[in-house]
């Protein structure tokens, strides 16, 4: 506390971007799921690789520059996906690809703030909205043309009156 009586915010400084993201997921591991941990420490994982490589070893250091160039080599990155049976293909990546890395990076950075490893946000100023869910393609006649032989075909097999309703019996 300082002589006002308000906490004090603390700023450490030299923090490896390793060390914080264990932090972080132990944070997580008490709130939420295991799936939703490595949901977003995938994803905040890769962002902090990537700044590593580019020679950011401190998170103070992270600028709204480095987030932004991040989100334009997702797009521009076009990964080859191996299968087991070792065929391959190119990914293809859309603008939706980019928003589960801004939720993510959005909750780390929040947290490092929380915790005292940063003193502004490096996202301020990077605010996207949801991507609308891609539409629903309506059947076509030969799909519910198909849908209804398969519908017949089971009638056709029934031998009771109970299979052809299709109704539970009632007790």
């Amino acid at each position: 506390m300082d002589r006002a009586g308000s906490p004090r915010q603390m700023v450490q400084t030299q923090v490896g971007v390793k060390w914080l993201l264990e932090g972080f997921k132990y944070e997580l591991e008490i709130t939420t799921k295991p799936k939703t941990v490595a949901y977003y420490c995938g994803h905040v994982g890769r962002f902090l690789q990537r700044a590593e490589a580019t020679g950011i070893s401190d998170i103070n250091l992270i600028d709204r520059r480095h987030i932004q160039s991040f989100f334009h080599d997702l797009l521009e990155e076009r990964p080859i996906a191996t299968a087991g049976n070792g065929s391959s293909r190119r990914l293809h990546r859309t603008e939706r690809t980019r928003w589960p890395y801004y939720v993510s990076l959005r909750r780390f950075f929040v947290w490092a703030i929380n915790e005292g490893y940063l003193q502004r946000n490096p996202l301020d100023g990077i605010a996207w909205k949801r991507p609308k869910d891609p539409p629903i393609e309506p059947y076509n006649r030969d799909h519910l043309e198909q849908m209804l032989k398969v519908l017949d075909h089971d009638w056709q097999l029934s031998k009771t009156p109970r299979q052809k309703c299709g109704h539970k019996a009632e007790f």
